[in-house]
């Protein structure tokens, strides 16, 4: 299953809101994220499996939607880079 990086940020003024409304989103949802707020970067970070980017923004509780962005990433081996640097030369 592909795996997808979730950034939601909020405001310093919003933030106990935006904590409550991943809280009122489930318990489930509030443990896949990690926070920045105590370092002044008021943004919550996860990485998951999700079958679709619409997939993986559903872990987001809607009134955080406007803010969040979601990618798709990948994982690579040593081999992946070996294969990169053989099609590049």
């Amino acid at each position: 299953m592909p795996l997808y990086l979730i950034k939601t940020r909020h405001s310093l003024q919003g933030c106990l809101q935006a904590l409550d409304e991943q809280l009122m989103h489930g318990s489930a949802s509030l443990e896949e994220f990690v926070f920045t707020c105590r370092e002044g970067d008021h943004a919550g970070y996860a990485v998951i499996e999700a079958g679709s980017r619409k997939e993986a923004m559903d872990i987001v509780p809607e009134p955080l939607r406007p803010e969040t962005s979601v990618w798709k990433v990948d994982r690579f081996t040593a081999d992946d880079i070996r294969s990169f640097h053989a099609k590049a030369s």
